[in-house]
């Protein structure tokens, strides 16, 4: 699993708009920030930031003016790239490009700063790290992880990857996406150390989603009625439109509700809107809770170490070896595809007809 980090665009678009930033002290104390456009022998023309977004010209005599402070354009467009390293966990060949293109462009914009060797450094770095990447590996809790030791250690990394994701996913209040990779995880990697590891996380994950959705369904009356009131307010016409734009996005809530079910989606996004879509969120909530609690852990199995022990035994020459691990694997309760996996490894070796 590959999370788009959104870190990138946010670095990208900084870099893009830097731009001059001067400083002008004048003797009456007033101080403008903004840009120098251009100056004469006896003032200034300056473009002052009135606000975020507004900016005006202004002529200022040089007269007038008791200081200047031009703002080192490297050094802030640096602070971006600064930030590019160390690279998160999980980021695909994609995000590693675009890191890659602003240590570029930082260095063809200011090719004689100083800091230039410090975004070549960066980029090598990261270069380093995009090989990797790009060759089917990971990185993981700030380990590089080859496409080598990612497929021999396949089933505890996958389970890895999904445990980070919950807790990442959590860390930002997305409980259905946190509690969707929880689901997968248990799916597909029940016997393995990182489900073990976060089962209790999970829950209480589960408890905070319930706790916002029974927030939400017990303001929902009072949301339907503010909505009421306001449509009431509105001109016929506006009524018309708004009630019309309403009905729209229930429309695409239930469609959306509808179509996850259809799909087996377990934890489906509810609608704030809806008391049937708030009440099945909350009972689907106190369902899960119980059965966790009930949930009985076989602490003896390992899922990951049986993957390895298999894997290792394939690329030996012990066809008995292999056989052993495979059953080993079976008894774990790998899953169908991953057991089909080893046998097509195993055939491939010479190990099985």
């Amino acid at each position: 699993m590959k999370r788009t980090h959104a870190l990138t665009a946010g670095l990208l678009a900084g870099l893009i708009a830097t731009a001059a930033a001067d400083t002008l002290h004048l003797k009456n104390g007033t101080t403008y920030q903004g840009k120098i456009l251009s100056e004469t022998k006896d003032s200034y023309l300056f473009e002052v930031m009135v606000t975020k977004s507004i900016k005006e010209e202004r002529t200022i005599a040089k007269a007038d003016v008791t200081k200047i402070d031009r703002e080192k354009l490297d050094e802030t467009a640096f602070l971006e790239i600064g930030k590019l390293t160390p690279a998160p966990d999980l980021l695909g060949a994609e995000d590693y490009r675009a890191r890659l293109e602003l240590c570029y462009k930082f260095v063809k914009t200011y090719p004689n700063s100083p800091l230039a060797a410090k975004a070549r450094a960066i980029a090598g770095e990261l270069e380093k790290e995009n090989d990797v990447i790009a060759q089917g590996g990971v990185k993981l809790a700030g380990k590089l992880i080859t496409a080598t030791e990612r497929q021999a250690n396949k089933v505890e990394i996958n389970a890895r990857v999904l445990e980070s994701s919950v807790r990442a996913r959590a860390k930002t209040s997305e409980w259905v996406l946190a509690l969707r990779d929880f689901a997968k995880l248990e799916a597909d990697y029940s016997n393995t150390a990182p489900f073990k590891d976060v089962l209790p996380f999970a829950r209480q994950v589960i408890q905070q989603y319930n706790a916002q959705l029974v927030e939400s369904a017990a303001g929902l009356p009072k949301r339907l009625a503010d909505r009421k009131v306001g449509l009431e307010r509105m001109s016929s016409e506006d009524r018309n439109a708004s009630n019309r734009a309403i009905a729209e996005v229930d429309e695409a809530a239930a469609r959306r509700i509808a179509e996850e079910k259809a799909a087996g989606i377990k934890w489906t996004t509810h609608d704030d809107f809806n008391k049937t879509s708030l009440d099945e969120a909350i009972r689907y909530c106190d369902q899960e809770l119980k059965r966790l609690e009930n949930l009985r852990i076989d602490a003896k199995v390992d899922a990951g170490k049986a993957w390895r022990d298999a894997w290792s035994a394939i690329q030996g020459s012990d066809a008995k070896v292999v056989a052993t691990a495979l059953s080993d694997a079976r008894a774990a309760r790998l899953s169908n595809d991953l057991i089909a996996e080893l046998e097509t490894l195993a055939k491939k070796a010479g190990h099985m007809k």
